[in-house]
């Protein structure tokens, strides 16, 4: 990982199922140029971690945890104008409900641009159009149609 962040200078790395525990140290991953949040899962499968270069701008670490999966989100400040959200979510896919999303969303300052990334386990939405549609065919049609109903009323 430290060896793709000097070759790539990303800004921002999002890891879903990092598999961490609280012995693996922060430093050992990136470095000192990145403030790394986590959010762990001591299940052995699991757990999230966003890494903001430091030079980003101002970072305010909403909360690292709702619902059943995991979550992290920050609110980042650039040139004290522009403010956005990042939500990095992992949802297991044992989970049948989407509350942790929708709160995850709707809970947000409306004046901020929101940047959803992540693993969330909808394998039934087709991305053929830029809004996504679900095989009606599918035994999860009302489930994963929730969850573009969300996206919608964002």
């Amino acid at each position: 990982m430290k060896a793709y962040c000097a070759n790539h200078k990303p800004d921002i790395v999002a890891i879903t199922e990092s598999k961490l525990g609280e012995d693996f140290e922060d430093n050992l991953l990136l470095g000192a140029d990145f403030t790394i949040i986590r959010n762990d899962c001591n299940k052995g499968a699991g757990g999230v971690l966003l890494a903001i270069c430091n030079q980003i701008g101002d970072i305010q670490i909403l909360n690292q945890h709702i619902g059943p999966g995991e979550s992290i989100t920050v609110t980042i400040k650039l040139c004290h104008q522009v403010i956005f959200n990042i939500i990095l979510l992992y949802r297991p896919p044992s989970e049948h409900h989407l509350d942790n999303l929708e709160e995850l969303l709707l809970n947000n300052p409306s004046h901020h641009y929101n940047i959803l990334i992540g693993d969330i386990n909808l394998p039934d939405i087709n991305r053929q159009n830029e809004r996504g549609m679900v095989n009606k065919q599918s035994r999860r049609y009302a489930f994963h149609q929730s969850a573009l109903d969300i996206n919608k009323a964002i």
